[in-house]
């Protein structure tokens, strides 16, 4: 699927602001499941996001340091908001930039070391998973019904919530609603991640 850069980011917004509403449903209003329910269109298109910039990246090793890089700013700021143990989603979208390599390059005793090491990041398998998917199946039928089979297995294994289905939602925006045009700073996405934690401790902190 070829995307300008513009619509790219384009992409890129929609993630960003599905993924600050789940954040803030998370932490402020975890009554309202309507915040879940649109933050459930963020990771899908981080997903595809990877493999498009795995596929037009022309170098992959200053690619993945730059996702470690991140991680590990974002990893302290990440524990003190959600108190959880796990890596965040940039060590998710490393793991699956490794996967990615392993799979193009036919090395898939690498997915021995892969697959163990994706139960300790945000959204585990499911994540890696996905992102092969959108890298390997390129027919929307067929994706959508490889989608569809990983979101049912995530549900049943992990007990997450069925609204988890409306991650579907992403398959629209990435294949029929990037029509729009957006400029984003080179880098804006990996400052934001860390800063929206950021933000949203220090709101926690004083105001909460």
């Amino acid at each position: 699927m070829n995307l300008s850069k513009e619509n790219s980011n384009f992409l890129k917004l929609v993630g960003i602001i599905s993924m600050s509403l789940d954040h803030i449903g998370k932490f402020f209003f975890p009554q309202y499941s309507i915040f879940q329910i649109l933050g459930r269109i963020a990771f899908p298109i981080f997903a595809f996001q990877l493999t498009i910039g795995y596929q037009k990246t022309s170098n992959k090793k200053r690619y993945i340091q730059r996702l470690l890089i991140f991680a590990l700013i974002s990893q302290p700021i990440f524990y003190l908001v959600t108190k959880k143990l796990e890596l965040n989603i940039l060590f998710t979208l490393a793991l699956g930039f490794w996967a990615l390599s392993g799979w193009e390059k036919k090395k898939y005793h690498h997915f021995a070391l892969i697959l163990p090491l994706s139960f300790f990041v945000e959204y585990k398998i499911y994540g890696i998973l996905m992102i092969i998917g959108f890298f390997v199946i390129r027919q929307f039928s067929y994706q959508a019904l490889y989608f569809g089979l990983n979101n049912l297995i995530y549900i049943l294994l992990w007990k997450i919530p069925l609204f988890q289905f409306y991650s579907f939602l992403a398959l629209l925006f990435i294949y029929k609603l990037n029509f729009f045009r957006v400029k984003l700073p080179k880098y804006f996405f990996y400052i934001f991640y860390p800063g929206h934690f950021l933000v949203i401790y220090l709101i926690k902190t004083f105001f909460f």
